[in-house]
């Protein structure tokens, strides 16, 4: 992997895993960096899949052999047709020897054919099958490989209906089989990922990971598996700090230039380090003379020329109004600038000045950063949907009424924490998650719940070596590891079973020293929190509101 980052990096070889339909069209795509379709149509619902761990290529899914599985829906398209082929790629590593399946589908009560990838019949070896109603085989194969040595190993299979059966492992000499009887039966059960629901309802689940898997509605042949057992990682070339950089400065009473931020910021994020003040949030679109406090439910608070008086090409100016300033309804004694105080500031760059959007039902403006994934979005509520600027579905959107008293919402579509869409409170440390029950967000719109009045929406997605958000469940053991594929510059965690902080750290400043969203209070010193940031993620320690076992948590990461 490492000769092949270096090919693509220099460009003497075109990589491919950024190509949505390499080697020939693809029905689906899943680098499984989470359980999302790249072509947009089969999206997945992961159940305790693990997205934090290295893969072949990025990240990749860990399977626990007990309760792991991603479920892509019931769709006739994966099944096998009375004269069509169905294909499939993934790689896949594993040391269990346990009997499991690693991908299945049943059939979708039109009468096509069930199949699954069956790996332990013999010890470390994988089987495909295709049943028949009698729930025997149509036609099986055995791939006498075995490969349960912890070595990431590339599986291909290809199922020509009524004629063949293909396994391929590491691109070698298929095993094959022109054997086939019996006739198809009229089930209708999902495909998954590391489970089987067919006809015999076996309790065996994969063990092990599984990266880059490929679904193809035609039938491979063996130089196209050879291309997809030769598939070049594109290495992600996005400069992190052209999109996203924390700040530390030094107020000193007045104006005051900070600099160091290295682009104009659309979005601003200020915490004074050492008192009790509240967060100050300013963004391009609202303009930079309104600010919002994520710690709180009011409203915005607008101080013309006062606070912050401009965005500049590498940071922003600010004026000490200790005596008047931003605070709860305005409230004084909130400050940019305080003589010798410290303060953080967290900056990124979405697209500057706002367009009209108007995919959805509500015309919004928006500043979207595509490369970034990121924008900020502002409309004015009621029931409708809302177009967000970005080319991929947000999988975190933070949303705050500006014109009155409400809370900061931060919604998860399905796939994120679970099947449902989501929502939490950024300003509060209250447990449990709740369930919106609107439409989810799609690649264009989200349908905010929303009252009438003026809001300001911020959106993300994961972007490869720039940014992720997900998920991951505590173990209460020390060097639990959480793999972005990244040296985070920036995290929050928020606890979704208990009621802890929502707890943010970053580089500038050493990774005990915490602040939270949801209070005012400054800097706090945790041990045993994030230990520290690694050059591919970030290492917990045993803190029970970093990593209580059992207990699932929401994490974003931005990259140094």
């Amino acid at each position: 992997m490492f000769g092949q980052s270096l090919l693509s990096a220099f460009g003497s070889t075109a990589c491919t895993t950024n190509d949505l339909n390499y080697p020939i069209t693809n029905l689906a795509y899943y680098k499984m960096s989470n359980a999302t379709d790249q072509l947009g149509n089969y999206n997945g619902t992961a159940t305790n899949v693990n997205f934090n761990v290295a893969g072949k290529f990025g990240n990749a899914g860990e399977f626990n052999g007990s309760s792991s599985e991603i479920n892509l829906g019931t769709s006739s398209n994966f099944s096998i047709t009375t004269t069509g082929a169905l294909s499939g790629s993934m790689w896949v590593k594993t040391t269990d020897t346990s009997a499991s399946y690693l991908i299945s589908k049943a059939n979708d009560a039109s009468g096509n054919y069930e199949w699954a990838i069956e790996y332990g019949y013999p010890t470390g070896k994988m089987k495909l099958n295709v049943y028949n109603t009698a729930a025997g085989f149509a036609a099986s194969v055995t791939n006498n490989t075995t490969i349960n040595d912890g070595n990431w190993h590339h599986l291909a299979f290809v199922i020509v209906n009524n004629t063949s059966v293909s396994l391929y492992i590491d691109g070698g000499t298929p095993a094959t089989s022109t054997s086939w009887s019996g006739t198809a039966g009229s089930f209708s059960i999902p495909t998954l990922i590391g489970h089987f629901g067919g006809i015999s309802a076996p309790t065996s689940w994969w063990n092990g990971t599984i990266d880059q898997v490929r679904i193809f509605s035609s039938a491979l042949n063996a130089s196209e598996v050879t291309q997809l057992y030769d598939e070049i990682y594109c290495v992600p070339t996005i400069v992190p700090t052209d999109y996203f950089n924390p700040v530390l400065y030094t107020g000193n009473g007045g104006t005051q230039s900070v600099t160091g931020v290295g682009f104009k910021p659309d979005l601003v994020w200020v915490k004074a380090r050492q008192a009790g003040i509240s967060h100050i949030l300013i963004d391009s679109v609202r303009g930079v003379s309104r600010q919002l406090a994520s710690n709180a439910s009011e409203q915005e608070y607008f101080n013309s020329g006062k606070q912050t008086t401009a965005f500049n090409a590498d940071g922003f100016t600010v004026v000490d109004q200790t005596n008047g300033g931003f605070g709860v309804n305005g409230a004084p004694g909130q400050t940019y600038s305080g003589t010798n105080a410290y303060y953080v500031s967290w900056n990124w760059k979405a697209g500057g000045a706002a367009v009209s959007n108007t995919d959805g039902t509500i015309t919004s403006q928006v500043s979207a950063n595509v490369d970034a994934g990121f924008s900020i979005i502002s409309y004015t509520g009621a029931s409708g949907t809302v177009g967000h600027g970005l080319d991929s579905t947000p999988e975190i959107i933070i949303q705050k009424k500006t014109n009155g008293t409400e809370d900061w919402y931060v919604y998860f579509p399905p796939g994120v924490i679970n099947s449902n869409y989501n929502y939490m409170v950024l300003n509060t440390s209250n447990t449990g998650i709740g369930t919106t029950g609107s439409t989810p967000p799609t690649t264009t719109t989200f349908n905010p719940v929303s009252n009438s009045g003026n809001y300001i929406a911020y959106a993300f997605h994961s972007i490869a070596g720039y940014s992720k958000i997900g998920t991951y469940t505590g173990t209460s053991v020390a060097n639990h590891s959480i793999v972005t594929g990244f040296k985070p510059a920036w995290v929050m965690i928020k606890n979704t079973n208990s009621g802890y902080s929502w707890i943010i750290t970053d580089d500038k400043r050493t990774t005990d020293k915490i602040l939270y969203a949801n209070l005012s209070q400054g800097e706090d010193t945790t041990s045993n929190g994030i230990t520290s940031f690694d050059s591919n993620g970030f290492t917990l320690g045993t803190a029970v509101s970093f990593n209580q076992n059992t207990n699932v948590y929401i994490f974003m990461a931005f990259a140094e």
